[in-house]
């Protein structure tokens, strides 16, 4: 028995940061279902005016930010010193822990930019954390079926990032169906497991997964099983929930009300970052 579909979202198109236009795949009102990621956008375009904006400097807490580009090239600036350009299937993981202000934005004036980015929740302890950037290539291999899959986050099969925060121990992948219709992976049953299309049309159980949606998948099983259309494309996304109260206000992830009205005022009076 493999796990089923329990919820399915439907992206949908909105703008961020200056302008930039991207679809949001679910965000924290989905929280209930996608425990511990609490939003994800996809953006992309060949046009540059949708994209050359970017996302000017704003501060982010509580959270670490996971940026997976598809094409083009980003750059990110921060106010630890963390600097960094990303380009085709790299990966920029920022831990916002106490608090952090940062930029990205488009290193390039034209041609396609296309990614991904997650937000993943922390415990309280690690609300508090010295914040940190990293960025790395993610890691490309092939699954036991002859998918091409990139491993943004965690391990698959001995192919693993840098990057593995031990309390939700989070495997993030990006899958292409280029060699083989099908595809398994093993997840144990405790985790929470999404897989979002980004092109093509998917079978996972009973249901039918379209381009541009999301499946949120039951706890009854450790085997996620998935037939796809030759060259369609997902993300899958799997962690550990934390059994703690979340609150998302804008770019702030706190545990407490009183903790987000604490962020917002140390950032409107010039005190965040001390």
């Amino acid at each position: 028995m493999s796990r089923e579909v329990d919820h399915i979202f439907t992206a949908q198109p909105t703008e961020d940061g200056a302008g930039v236009k991207l679809r949001r795949v679910f965000s924290s009102t989905h929280y209930p279902f996608t425990n511990p990621f609490i939003m994800m956008d996809e953006f992309g375009s060949d046009d540059a005016s949708d994209y050359i904006a970017g996302f000017p400097a704003h501060p982010h807490k509580g959270f670490d930010t996971i940026t997976f580009m598809l094409n083009g090239k980003m750059t990110h600036q921060d106010s630890t010193g963390g600097e960094g350009t990303i380009s085709d299937m790299e990966v920029q993981w920022m831990q916002t822990g106490r608090g952090i202000i940062h930029s990205e934005m488009p290193a390039q004036t034209e041609g396609k930019m296309r990614g991904m980015q997650i937000w993943l929740n922390v415990p309280k302890t690690k609300k508090v954390a010295e914040p940190a950037y990293h960025g790395f290539k993610a890691r490309e291999t092939v699954t036991e079926n002859g998918n091409t899959l990139h491993v943004i986050g965690g391990d698959y099969n001995g192919t693993e990032t840098e990057l593995r925060p031990p309390a939700t121990d989070p495997h993030i992948y990006y899958l292409i169906f280029n060699d083989a219709m099908g595809d398994h992976f093993i997840f144990e049953e405790s985790r929470t497991v999404l897989i979002y299309l980004l092109k093509g049309q998917a079978k996972i159980g009973n249901m039918i997964l379209k381009e541009g949606q999301v499946a949120a998948l039951d706890h009854t099983s450790d085997l996620v099983m998935m037939n796809a259309e030759l060259g369609s494309e997902a993300m899958i996304l799997s962690a550990l929930p934390i059994d703690e109260p979340m609150i998302q206000y804008g770019p702030f992830v706190m545990n407490e009300r009183h903790e987000i009205n604490e962020a917002i005022t140390a950032y409107q009076n010039g005190t965040f970052l001390d």
